[in-house]
């Protein structure tokens, strides 16, 4: 969640403070949806590397709860950013 939190709230919740010099709730919507987003995508990318990482010590949520739960997130972060 950590880059997801960089992209969304730092950098458009930011970027949105800097230009309007202030914060409305659209900004604040936009935010959290691009945090699911980036979230999401960097979930989905730690699948294809699961078998990998584990061998190293790797400690990642498909490792730590099992592809099948970090599926499910994944698929609740992604219909939240739409919904």
């Amino acid at each position: 969640m950590a880059p997801g939190v960089g992209f969304g709230v730092l950098m458009t919740l930011g970027t949105y403070w800097v230009f309007a010099g202030s914060v409305c709730v659209a900004s604040l919507v936009l935010a959290g949806i691009v945090t699911l987003l980036v979230s999401s995508l960097l979930l989905l990318n730690q699948f294809p590397d699961v078998d990998a990482d584990r061998q190293v010590g790797g400690q990642h949520l498909p490792i730590v709860i099992g592809r099948p739960a970090s599926a499910r997130i994944f698929l609740l972060m992604v219909l939240s950013a739409f919904v």
